[in-house]
């Protein structure tokens, strides 16, 4: 997008925004099976696994999708299947964490040391996330699906066939939490529907404040007045 006048800033926060607004009338399950249908089979395990992490979120509700790498690969095939959430991807490793910040729903967790403990790390990347304002859903109790190497260790390139995939909850979730949860529905769900995403935005949509994370990267180009 161009960003060009007086005011780049207002420019790129309006992009920001109306992009934010835009995925939160996606139907996450229905791009996930069209990216899925439409993926030369059989995959490799890797994608097998990244692709089951991007399912998982969406029939979960997840709050976040959690992967540990030191190689963008595992990263990059989660975000192809278009997670309803942000993924953090955690790595000690500079041109990995470069090639989040242009990559759909990926933001990168720079460690300078090497993750020897998942379960230790992850209370660090929540606690980033929340900070950032990238949790969605439950904050009190969220749900993360987690990638990482079988050991506990980062995804190195002779282990990216040797990943990991595993769903944590954080804190306790009874009954009546689950209950709380909005769940979004159609405005008519009579016969008549022909798809989901047609009756997907109704007037609090449009009306209410946009709390959706943005998952869309916005880039710009400067004019000569900025």
């Amino acid at each position: 997008e161009t960003a060009n006048g007086s005011f780049p800033k207002e420019a790129v926060n309006m992009q920001a925004l109306i992009c934010s607004n835009a995925e939160a009338g996606v139907d996450y399950a229905s791009t996930y099976n069209h990216i899925r249908k439409f993926t030369k089979k059989p995959v490799s395990s890797a994608e097998g696994i990244c692709n089951s992490a991007s399912q998982a979120a969406i029939d979960t509700g997840a709050s976040l999708v959690v992967v540990f790498t030191d190689s963008f690969a595992p990263a990059q095939i989660i975000s192809k299947y278009r997670p309803p959430c942000p993924v953090i991807v955690v790595t000690n490793d500079v041109k990995t964490a470069a090639h989040c910040n242009s990559t759909f729903a990926l933001y990168p967790y720079l460690l300078s040391t090497p993750v020897k403990s998942v379960e230790k790390t992850i209370g660090q990347v929540l606690h980033y996330a929340t900070s950032m304002g990238l949790m969605i859903g439950l904050q009190e109790n969220p749900l993360v699906v987690v990638v990482s190497g079988r050991k506990e260790i980062m995804a190195k390139g002779h282990e990216i066939n040797n990943l990991m995939l595993e769903t944590l909850v954080c804190g306790d979730r009874d009954d009546q939490t689950i209950k709380r949860r909005k769940i979004a529905k159609p405005i008519y769900e009579g016969q008549y529907t022909i798809t989901y995403s047609s009756t997907r935005v109704g007037l609090d949509n449009i009306c209410d404040p946009c709390k959706n994370v943005r998952k869309t990267k916005v880039v710009c180009t400067m004019g000569p007045k900025c």
